[in-house]
This record gives structure tokens, sequence and C-alpha cells, in this order.
């Protein structure tokens, strides 16, 4: 090993540094003793110092590292190996040894002077020099062609099952074995013994020709030449392959099936990777499969020539060409034919006038229907199964029968398909079909003409709702009003009652928009936690007085998980059991008994079962009346009290909202003995502690609520009635009310007030000059900073759903239904403030 020095003066301190330093690079300069070239660099100096076996045309002496590289780079043929190659230079080196990377790689293909191609590695290694605090480095390169090679050939031979792996030579003719399987033939083992072995390709030839009749050994020889290899290989984008048969002593049937793959290995052509496997047993079974497929076939033609269905077997070659490869015997009887007036079968056809019509399945098919027809089959080309739309075919007597068609794929064999069509005449359903047409065009009429009549229907209730919700509100209002007043006890009295009276008129308002959803099918739900302790007050407050009075006695046992709290519709729940209930109160006896029982458990799904069972033992129903009991206005004829009679709505209304909240509702009942009805939900839950902090979360909206004082309110209302209620609601928590009587004067209000002046709006819809969707467009489309951040709530008397959806499509931030309820409209206006 030739020994490096590096020349510095020194102190006795440093020798021992710089004796490492030497050992260290002479180890690294002599690390590769199989590398092309090796080359001491001086990073620093950007430097080749000395090169060992170095390429006499691109290394010289103290050139520069860059100037090494691009030389280097020349014989790079690969683009973007080269671009990759040349992003690497002295910076960079200094770089990564600065980030404490010593080592880098760079990999590469070159051509040679031979125009053969290498893959070749470059290896750089850094280290600093004690002595001059330059950092030095050694960089070699090594061929590592076999070594890619080598991995090329494992990423492909390794997916696949074989018993032989070599590589041909074709330009020197030489067959190098590279894996030899357990089941090669022992007459190719004499020639290949071991991996590695080495023999010419026409020997290897010679052999395998050996083991083939005549016919097989003469296709084997016309495949073998160079030029046809490489032109298979192209022709299959670098992959080739043929299979064939070999007579061998050694083998179970004295013969082998074998499976020849050919890949490209590298750039160049002249370099082949054979893979050659036993395909005995895939033959065996695709020759048993033909023989079965041909068996079956012929039962098949026998079994559709005595179906009273038409059936045919298509070909179709291509997406294009459909033709007719059987026909049994119903069809023709379909179209009118005698048996024996047209050949069955394709080759029966030849040379008669059935033969166009078995080379093109539509040659009958009505020229208005035929490429509709084509079309389809084009675009099912593919598919396993498809329905043609009918159409019309010819009969011997020149007419056309309208027929249905199902095709279904049969097999499928190098791209040509093979479709089994069921054929049914359908001329009457189609003459049928233009009648009912003709219907439905009616029915289209009069379907059209029952929106019509819809949509005026919920245009009137729309009209209606907000044209009672507005006086209403004055009501509502001024009574909110006169009752915060020091009244005398006979006229509190009485305003309470007219507060009970409105709230009973709003309550059936709301029940005719509750009728109109339910007819459509629009019923919300309103989920919220319903805790047992609050459900319980309920039923105490509501039915034990009604017991009471008639002397019943009502048991109610719950069993519920404590931890967890249902989440459940309050208002549709309550309504469920208050129609059960009451009922049960209805129809029993004096003295009589009522149970109920509530149980409540948690799921593993993170959800509660909740059951409801209600029974008591009064007058019963018979089995007749409970198959209509949950139909509307449905009642039992019974010689019974007429008081106990209701409308016949209750437990249709009751199976209708049970139904809405996904739950189940059975009953059982006799007369004389009593009813049991059994009522279960799955529903969400949360847990207790969720429960308690929305409890403090309502007191933070109190206190949200107490935070309004001196904030300032635009009111656009244009009624003076419902302007006088609102300020007097606004105003008794401290707000600053300005008012504008139409959607144009509250526009020009907010125009000409100073940036952040109001701190909320409240806009009536229907308002004189400008409604307030007008006045809310224009007042989000002006340039202020605040447009479009200050809270805009609709105050109003249209209360449908369509009437919220729309104040939130034009930009309002909330709705608050007339007649106005104090608490809910300051919350919102708090939340709307808080959150701007």
């Amino acid at each position: 090993m030739k020994e490096y020095t590096t020349t510095a003066n020194v102190s006795d301190h440093d020798k021992i540094e710089a004796d490492r330093y030497r050992r260290t690079l002479g180890e690294l300069l002599s690390a590769a003793p199989n590398a092309i070239n090796v080359v001491h660099v001086n990073v620093t100096r950007n430097l080749c110092r000395e090169s060992i076996n170095g390429d006499k045309e691109i290394w010289e002496r103290d050139i520069s590292i860059d100037t090494m590289l691009r030389l280097m780079s020349r014989k790079i043929c690969n683009d973007e190996e080269r671009r990759k190659f040349l992003s690497y230079n002295r910076d960079v080196f200094l770089q990564a040894f600065e980030e404490g990377k010593t080592y880098l790689q760079i990999e590469y293909r070159l051509r040679d002077s031979n125009g053969k191609t290498h893959w070749m590695r470059t290896d750089i290694r850094m280290l600093r020099n004690p002595l001059t605090d330059d950092v030095e480095g050694v960089a070699y390169t090594s061929d590592i062609s076999r070594e890619k090679r080598n991995d090329e050939i494992l990423q492909i031979v390794t997916r696949r099952s074989f018993d032989l792996a070599a590589v041909i030579h074709l330009d020197d003719g030489t067959f190098e074995a590279v894996y030899l399987g357990d089941s090669l033939p022992a007459d190719y083992r004499r020639i290949l013994p071991e991996y590695g072995s080495i023999c010419s390709f026409k020997s290897i030839c010679e052999e395998g020709a050996r083991h083939m009749d005549d016919e097989t050994r003469a296709d084997y020889e016309s495949r073998l030449s160079p030029d046809f290899i490489r032109s298979e290989l192209d022709k299959g984008g670098g992959v080739y392959e043929f299979a064939l048969k070999e007579y061998f002593d050694d083998c179970p049937n004295g013969w082998m099936y074998r499976r020849f793959l050919h890949f490209y290995i590298g750039d160049d052509r002249d370099t082949v990777l054979v893979v050659e496997s036993d395909a005995t047993r895939e033959y065996i079974k695709q020759q048993s499969e033909l023989e079965r497929a041909k068996t079956e076939a012929e039962r098949d033609r026998q079994i559709m020539d005595s179906v009273q269905s038409g059936i045919a077997v298509l070909k179709m070659s291509d997406s294009e060409h459909i033709s007719v490869d059987y026909f049994n015997l119903y069809i023709f009887e379909m179209l009118g034919y005698d048996a024996g007036d047209v050949p069955q079968r394709a080759e029966e056809a030849v040379g008669t006038p059935a033969e166009p019509l078995f080379r093109d399945a539509l040659s009958f098919v009505h020229p208005e229907d035929k490429e509709s027809v084509r079309e389809a089959f084009r675009r099912h080309f593919n598919d396993e199964r498809f329905l043609l739309d009918p159409y019309r075919m010819m009969a011997k007597d020149g007419s056309y029968r309208w027929i249905s068609e199902k095709i279904t794929m049969s097999r499928s064999d190098s791209g040509q398909h093979t479709f089994y069509a069921a054929m049914n005449d359908v001329t009457d359903q189609m003459r049928m079909q233009n009648i009912i047409t003709g219907q439905l065009k009616e029915e289209k009429i009069l379907r059209r003409n029952a929106d019509a009549a819809n949509k005026a229907k919920s245009e009137f209730l729309s009209r209606m709702s907000h044209d009672i919700r507005t006086p209403l509100n004055g009501i509502i209002g001024m009574t909110k009003i006169a009752q915060q007043e020091d009244n005398p006890p006979r006229t509190s009295d009485s305003l309470n009652k007219i507060a009970t009276s409105s709230d009973f008129l709003l309550g059936l308002i709301n029940d005719v928009l509750d009728m109109a959803y339910m007819e459509s099918g629009k019923i919300s739900l309103r989920p919220e936690p319903y805790p047992y302790e609050e459900f319980r007050a309920y039923l105490e407050a509501v039915f034990r007085p009604l017991c009471s009075e008639k002397n019943i006695k009502l048991n109610i046992n719950a069993r519920v998980d404590n931890m967890y709290v249902p989440l459940a519709d309050k208002l549709r729940l309550d309504q469920i059991l208050f129609n059960i209930l009451s009922n049960a109160v209805k129809y029993t006896h004096e003295g009589g008994i009522i149970n109920y029982e509530v149980t409540g458990e948690g799921l593993d799904n993170g959800r509660m079962l909740i059951t409801h069972k209600i029974s008591d033992n009064g007058i019963g129903m018979s089995e007749k009346m409970l198959d209509h009991l949950f139909e509307p206005f449905t009642q039992e004829n019974r010689d019974d009290n007429s008081e106990r009679r209701g409308s016949g709505l209750g437990l249709a209304i009751v199976k209708h909202l049970v139904d809405v909240m996904d739950g189940t509702i059975s009953v059982e009942s006799a007369i004389g003995k009593g009813t049991t009805f059994l009522i279960c939900f799955e529903l969400d839950r949360i847990s207790i502690a969720e429960v308690h902090e929305q409890a403090r979360n309502s007191s933070a909206d109190q206190s949200l609520i107490a935070d309004l004082a001196g904030k300032h309110v635009l009111l656009c209302e244009d009624h003076p009635l419902n302007q006088e209620i609102a300020r007097f609601f606004l105003e008794d928590k401290g707000m600053l009310v300005d008012n504008a009587d139409d959607g144009k004067a509250g526009v020009d209000k907010f125009l000409h007030s100073t940036i952040g002046f109001y701190d909320v709006i409240l806009m009536d819809i229907h308002m004189p000059v400008m409604d307030g969707y007008e006045a809310t467009k224009h007042i989000r489309d002006s340039r202020r900073a605040d447009a479009l951040t200050v809270p805009i709530i609709a105050m109003t008397a249209d209360a449908f759903v369509h009437d919220v959806e729309k104040c939130r499509e034009v930009g309002m931030n909330g709705h608050i239904a007339k007649p106005v309820d104090q608490d809910k409209m300051l919350l919102m206006i708090a939340e709307n403030i808080n959150n701007r």
C-alpha cells in the first residue's frame, strides 16, 4: 500500500491527531480494491490531489472537483441521471459535511467505447485534516452492472414459479444459467449441472428440439434466431412468451408442457432473461375445461331447443360485429316460420338465403331500430349482463314483432365474446304501453294541477300564519307589558287568563304548521337532554290529577342508568305518551289500575335503549280492532259511554311520530281484560356531567343578556304596535333603540351612522318601500367596514321552514318568529353580538 503524507508544521501536541488522520486517509484510499477509479480530493480547496487507476481521459492532477465531475458526466448516457449527477459539486459536498454528512453516493449509467451500457456508483467519504483544517476526502467509482442485473433478474423471477432462469447473450450466442429448479428435466441438467453454468445457446436449443415431435420442433426452431427474439420482445413491450410440449423419460406422463418467458435486461437489446416453467398442470386443466365446454355446449343446445322462449347464441369478434351461432326453434315460431324453414346453426346456413342473418344478427331488425340496438351492444361489449330496449324484428309475413332481449356473456376467449340472448315477443305489451303512456300524460297534467293546488295551499297557510301572528304578537306582547305593572288581583287574574288563551291560540297556529309538515313528511325533531327527573315531574303534574278524579291507582316504576341522559324531542315524546296515558285513563273504570314502567339501558354503540310500557285493566279491545288500531278515524263500534269517544286521530298520530323517531310500538289487548302498549326508542345520549355543563352554559346565557345594557339596536318595523312591544322588551334591558318605518329608511340610517355604531339590526320582512330581504342585501353589499359583520336578525310573522332558510340565504344571522318571546329574542341578540 502506498504511503500518503501531508506536509505541515505541527507541534508535538498535534502529532497524534496527524497520525490518526494519515492512517484514516490511507485506509480510505485502499478501501475499494476493485474500484475503477480512486481520487484523493481537497474539498475546501476544490482540488483533485491524486488518482489511482484513474481514467486518463478524465483525470489530471490538481484539476478542480467541479471540472472532474463535468468531465465524468460526459459519458453518462441518460439525461436525467446526468442532471442529477451534475447537481453535486464542491459547494454541495462542503454543505453536506457541515451538516454532519461524511458519506455521499451517486448511481448512474455510462456507455463505453463499444457502445455497452454499464451501471456505475461513485462514493465520496470526507474527513477534516487536523493540520490544515481543510475538508478532504476520497472518491472511488465502481462498476455495479452485475449487481444491478442480478437485482433485476431477482425482481422478475421471484414473482413467478419456474424451473430454469438463464441469461441469453445474443451477441456472442452464450447461455448462462442463473437458477436451476427441482423440476428441471435431467437431460437439461447434464448440459447445465449447476448455477452459473455456461453453454452455447445453440446447444441448449438443440437439446430442447430433441425432445419434441416434428410439428412442435419446426415451430420451436422458427423462434430461436436473435432477430426473431428481439422482434417479439419489441412487439410485447419487452416481454415475449410461448409454450409447447416436450417429451422426457423422467416425467410422470412421459411429456411436459413448458412455458418460455423472455425479458430484456438493461438498456441494450443483446441481453435477454429467459424463465422456463412447467405448465403441464395448467395445460391439462385447460384441455379438460375445453372438452367439458364442448360437452356442455351440446347439452345446452338440446335444452335450449326445448325452452318455450327465444334463445340465441351470439358471437362478437369486436364491439362492431355481431354474428349468430345458433337460434332455438322458438325464435322461428315467434316470427311465423315453420320448423325446417330456416337452419338453426351458422354452419348449416352457409350457402342458404339465411346466411346473411347469421353473419349479421341485425339483418332482420327494423331500420329505425338497428342503430340503437348496435349502439347498445357496442356500449355493453364487456359487460356480463345487460338488457336491450324493445325493438322491432321482421316476421315471415313482412310485419314486425316487438322483441325484448336479455343478454348474458357466456365466455370470452382472446377478445371474442360469446353471449346468450333470451328473446321474448312483447308486441302485446308494447300496444298496452302505448295506451298507458297516454294515461300517464293525463296523470301528469293532473299531478301538475295537484302540485299547483298544494302550492296554493302552502301559500295560504303561510299568509294565514303571518296574518294571525301579527295581531297575536300585539296581544301577547301588550299582555306581557301589562303584567309587569302593579295590577289589582282581578286585573292580574284577567291578564293571566289572556296570556293563557293567547298561548293556546299560538299552539293552534303551530298545530296548523305541524299538520302541513306531517302531510308533506317534513316533521323535524329537536333532540335535547331529557332527564328522568324532569320526565317524572311531567307525569306527576299531568296524569296524577286525572287518575285521582276517577279514583284510578297510577303506579310509576323506573329503572334507568343515572350516568347518562337520553337526547329526545321532549314535545313529541310527551305528545306520544299523553295520547297513550290519556286513553288509558279514559277507558279504565273507576277504581282501576294503570301501571307505567320505563327502563333505560346503555348500548355498546354509545346510545340508549328506552322502553315505555303502559298497561291498564280497562275495557280492552277486540282482535279486529287491533288490526286497524293505528289507522286515522278508527274507533271500535261498541255500546259504551260516548264521552269516551274522541276524533280517532290520536293513535294514528302516535304511530306516525314513533316512526319518525325510528322507534317501535306494539299493543296487546283483550275485551274486558285491559290493554298494554310497548314503545321502544334507541336514542343518542350524553353524560350527566355534560348536562350539568349545559346548565352552567344556560346561566352564562343569562349573563350575556345582562350585558346588553347600552347596546345600540336598529329596529326596522313598520307596524306601530309591534314597534312599541319590541322597544319595550329591548329598553327593559337598557338597550338604546332607533326605529326605521321601512327597509329603505333602515338602510339609510345604517349607511349614515358611524362605523360600528349599531350592535344589532332587527329586520321585519313585510314592510313598505323596501322589504327586509332587499334591505339586508343592500346592507351586506355596501362597502362599509361593518357591512358584513353587523348582526341582522329577522323578526317576522313568516314562520315556515322555507322562510327561515330564505332569511339565511340573503345574509341574515338569525330568525325570531312573531309573536315574539322576549327571553328567546334577547338571548339570540346577545349570542350574535358576543360572536361578532
